[in-house]
């Protein structure tokens, strides 16, 4: 066995896919789910299913005294999240605050509570970001504020944890095929039409139903090598997916005029 691996948000999706990839790596695999309903899929693929909401105290402590039993955990993978798409004025409540609560403070606090089973073996964070917390795209500003955070959090924790024999990484994809996008394409069409007297707002999200349907995604199994290499190697700290990523830094990285106007061309808003 090549160690103990945490991963928090496995009923679906990408989080399954990596519990049944690193099991096949030979890792003991903890895989975090919120619905039992969803246990005997995890067990059917050779791991262990836990009951886990990251933003339930009471949850995260039973993950904590499980790992506690193992005697520690090798590599965590905090891989829970949440997307939704939409101008921010047409954005509800609910929404903001789960983006901002699952995305960013509950995986802060979640990583605090495990970090000491984490430092005991030396092991990996691995922190499941996107390429909007490096490039923000109008109708995302929530989640790329989520993101970004992720980002920061995951640069402090680093040089923090260095000198302890933790590393911390971070993965920045793209779009990759995953449910994810389905939920945040029917939360856009759900939203259009809420403010219709601003055109804009109606391009963006129209802009994002077709980004869902019709955006190439970049296939699994390059993303899955992504994070292997991430988890089995010593060095790196951010690992960019997909070449729509890379394409993005460089935007990023132009004059802020010549970036901003690039951007409202590729999305019609001007």
């Amino acid at each position: 066995m090549k160690g103990i691996m945490l991963i928090t948000g496995a009923a679906s999706g990408l989080g399954f896919s990596k519990a049944e990839f690193f099991v096949k790596q030979g890792f003991q695999v903890l895989a975090g789910v919120r619905k039992q309903e969803h246990f005997d899929a995890i067990r059917n693929i050779g791991a262990e299913p836990i009951l886990l909401d990251i933003t339930n105290d009471t949850a995260v402590a039973s993950a904590c005294e499980r790992v506690e039993q193992l005697g520690g955990v090798d590599v965590l993978i905090n891989n829970a999240g949440v997307a939704y798409s939409g101008p921010l004025e047409m954005m509800d409540d609910q929404a903001i605050l789960d983006t901002l609560n699952v995305n960013l403070v509950a995986t802060i606090r979640f990583t605090q509570a495990l970090l000491p089973f984490v430092r005991k073996k030396r092991g990996k964070i691995i922190n499941i970001g996107s390429i909007s917390g490096r490039f923000a795209p109008p109708g995302l500003s929530v989640y790329a504020a989520s993101k970004f955070g992720l980002e920061g959090f995951t640069d402090a924790l680093r040089v923090e944890l260095q000198p302890l024999g933790v590393q911390v990484k971070i993965i920045e994809p793209g779009k990759i095929d995953t449910p994810i996008w389905e939920k945040a394409l029917n939360y856009s069409e759900q939203r259009v039409g809420v403010t219709s007297d601003v055109s804009v707002y109606e391009r963006i999200n129209q802009y994002y139903i077709d980004y869902a349907q019709n955006e190439p995604s970049v296939p699994l199994e390059a993303y899955l090598k992504v994070v292997h290499r991430a988890v089995e190697t010593h060095t790196g700290a951010r690992y960019l997916v997909g070449l729509p990523s890379k394409l993005r830094i460089l935007v990023g990285n132009l004059p802020t005029r010549i970036r901003d106007f690039l951007v409202r061309s590729a999305m019609k808003l001007s």
